[in-house]
């Protein structure tokens, strides 16, 4: 199937171009295509949800421990 241009609807987001590539029943295959603004509140979103939020794990010795070995080294 060739990919057909369309819409889709994402809450906050608002309208997003998509490519269907495939369809099998009740089911697609479509690719997002974004615009820049819609990327960047997408990535915000996907990666600030509770949920998920690396804030939670991170620890902040180990992330300066690591810059500063990093910086010792050169790299």
């Amino acid at each position: 199937m060739s990919e057909t241009p369309s819409q889709l609807y994402l809450d906050r987001l608002g309208w997003t171009e998509i490519s269907v590539s495939s369809r099998s029943g009740q089911e697609l295959c479509a690719k997002l295509q974004p615009t820049f603004e819609q990327r960047a509140h997408l990535v915000v979103r996907l990666f600030s949800a509770p949920h998920g939020n690396v804030a939670d794990t991170a620890s902040l010795t180990g992330a300066l421990s690591g810059l500063a070995r990093r910086g010792f080294r050169g790299r």
